[in-house]
């Protein structure tokens, strides 16, 4: 049932489209912030010029960031969940280090980083402290949000939701996405990439180590 409804899912992904000015917003801010972006041959681009040798490999990543503990599991650590100190969420360290691993696997030299949502205080301001730490691993890292719009040819008159879409947008278009599990946005890109045959990595919380105090108890019941 369950492979059944994601067909279905695939198959509604493949007809959807964002609006022409969303589109068009973003192909611009790519261009503004990367230049010619290599996009992987798809079921709905056929034809048309292939991209120069020059072109820019560019990875995707969508980093979500939760508030609550919904997104929380006891055995499994997730990016969505805030409790870093009980050792359920994941680190900016964390997060850095998947991003970069990545972008090695698929050879990009360019990043886009779209952070959304509130965590715990102590990663206020943690969309600019992954950019920095980026560049620093050497890696062209940008976001739409990074200071202003503006750099990326943007409006700053867009709204919240239409400057969402337009990371989406961005996301669905990249050579790779690097996506944040159990996060309905990323969701929806996951869905636009495979309907068109584009490559979706593993969550950036899929290989972290699981919690080590779960493992601690369940070795010590072993030993009982």
């Amino acid at each position: 049932a369950l492979e059944a409804e994601r067909r279905l899912l695939l198959a509604a992904a493949a007809h959807r489209v964002r609006a022409p000015r969303i589109r068009a917003w973003a192909a611009d801010a790519t261009a503004a912030l990367f230049g010619e972006v290599v996009i992987p041959p798809s079921a709905d681009r056929r034809g048309g010029d292939p991209p120069t040798t020059t072109a820019t490999t560019l990875l995707a990543v969508h980093v979500r960031r939760e508030s609550t503990d919904l997104g929380c599991d006891d055995v499994r650590r997730y990016v969505v969940c805030p409790d870093l100190a009980g050792g359920r969420g994941v680190s900016t360290k964390e997060v850095v280090a998947a991003i970069v691993r990545a972008a090695r696997d698929v050879r990009a030299s360019a990043v886009y980083v779209a952070h959304a949502g509130n965590g715990p205080p102590e990663l206020a301001g943690e969309r600019d402290r992954v950019l920095r730490a980026l560049r620093d691993a050497g890696l062209a890292a940008r976001s739409a949000l990074d200071g202003d719009t503006g750099g990326a040819g943007l409006s700053p008159d867009l709204q919240p939701f239409e400057l969402s879409l337009v990371e989406q947008e961005i996301c669905a278009t990249a050579t790779a996405f690097l996506p944040s599990a159990r996060s309905t946005w990323s969701a929806t890109v996951v869905l636009d990439r495979e309907a068109r045959a584009r490559r979706v990595l593993r969550p950036i919380d899929a290989n972290l180590p699981r919690r080590a105090g779960r493992r601690r108890r369940r070795l010590a019941r072993r030993r009982r």
